[in-house]
């Protein structure tokens, strides 16, 4: 089967998009749409469009979206002009792709892969609210009837797409490819925490390093992060440097996530509910770290506290304070520690992508 995956951004930065062509091209004939190039034997690249990005052309673009001319918007983007009818299936993992998409490859089924609920992806910006979420809304409201299927990343988020738009999305979490790793063993007198991801102001990042502060000196913290929002990203370093035990490093490429965490004993992820995404949320780094063989911890966010209770693989805080996060963390002795590293280990195969190849095959035969 001849079969599109469709990413406005570079592949490394599209772990979905990546994972699905490594799954697929080994059955399928694969061409991954993207802002960059996959260097993959197995897959052929194609380039999105690109669009101007001068000042004038970026003023334009925001009035655009600010009279509501979403069409027009999307025409002047013109992201898949590279793309012909030539497939059979069309996995679309960027909304603001749909359209085009549906257009350009009349005769293919179309599923899409809404990793969030794109029409408050940054509901706590006026900005974004006044334009990209009426762009979204736009979009959903017209063309969601005319896919042939939606997958998300967790059961909250399909329902919140099927109140809104009386779509049904299946639920394909966020799993990485299987490591063939062991837990390391924890060292009651270094205890080593990590976070690794985007730097959103709204996940209030800075709670971490807090936390850390309210801890005994053998514990310390690694944020390998992908600076976003500028501003509060350098706040978070400045409060780093101040801070004792709290390191702030570069991004790891994607296929060292896993082992670099892996030399770590707890995964953080401990964001509050500021948005109806992060209420929601079932993040690849929760994977990640069960992946990488980490005892977990988490605040009360739905989804992913009832994944670490399923798995039994960390701990729920008490609520989203720096003092629940950091007696959560105490909580746990070597004993504890080493045991539920060892159930992450225990988890880690059907967490994985091996356990989705029967799934995205199911999708692909339109089971």
């Amino acid at each position: 089967m001849r079969i599109l995956l469709a990413c406005l951004l570079k592949p490394e930065h599209c772990p979905r998009a990546r994972r699905f062509a490594d799954l697929l091209s080994g059955s399928h004939s694969v061409t991954l749409l993207s802002g960059g190039v996959y260097d993959s034997d197995s897959v052929k690249n194609l380039a999105i469009s690109k669009w101007r990005t001068g000042p004038v052309e970026k003023l334009y673009a925001f009035v655009l979206l600010l009279t509501g001319s979403f069409e027009r918007y999307l025409q002047r983007k013109n992201f898949c002009s590279s793309v012909a009818d030539d497939y059979d299936l069309v996995f679309c993992h960027d909304a603001l792709l749909l359209p085009d998409l549906i257009m350009r490859c009349s005769s293919a089924r179309m599923i899409l892969d809404a990793r969030e609920y794109y029409p408050r992806q940054f509901e706590n910006k006026i900005v974004w609210r006044l334009s990209f979420a009426r762009l979204y809304h736009w979009i959903f409201a017209n063309f969601l009837q005319k896919i042939h299927k939606g997958i998300t990343v967790s059961a909250g988020v399909a329902n919140l797409y099927e109140q809104q738009y009386k779509v049904r999305f299946d639920v394909v979490p966020g799993y990485p490819a299987f490591h063939d790793i062991h837990p390391t063993p924890v060292n009651r007198r270094g205890i080593r925490l990590v976070h690794h991801g985007v730097s959103n102001a709204n996940r209030s990042l800075d709670v971490m390093i807090e936390a850390v502060q309210l801890l005994p000196q053998e514990y310390s913290l690694d944020m390998y992060l992908v600076p976003a929002d500028q501003r509060s990203f350098e706040g978070l370093c400045r409060k780093a440097g101040r801070a004792q035990r709290v390191r702030i490093l570069p991004p790891v490429a994607p296929d060292e996530i896993i082992p670099t965490l892996n030399s770590s004993d707890i995964g953080l992820f401990v964001s509050p509910p500021a948005t109806v995404n992060l209420q929601n949320a079932l993040p690849n780094k929760f994977f990640e770290f069960i992946q990488a063989r980490l005892a977990v911890v988490v605040t009360p966010l739905k989804e992913v506290s009832e994944r670490v209770l399923e798995y039994n693989v960390g701990v729920v805080t008490e609520d989203f304070s720096a003092e629940a996060i950091a007696a959560a963390i105490q909580a746990m002795d070597v004993a504890a520690l080493t045991y539920y590293k060892q159930q992450s280990h225990a988890q880690a195969r059907e967490l994985s992508m091996l356990a989705l190849r029967g799934k995205l095959e199911a999708l692909v035969r339109d089971d």
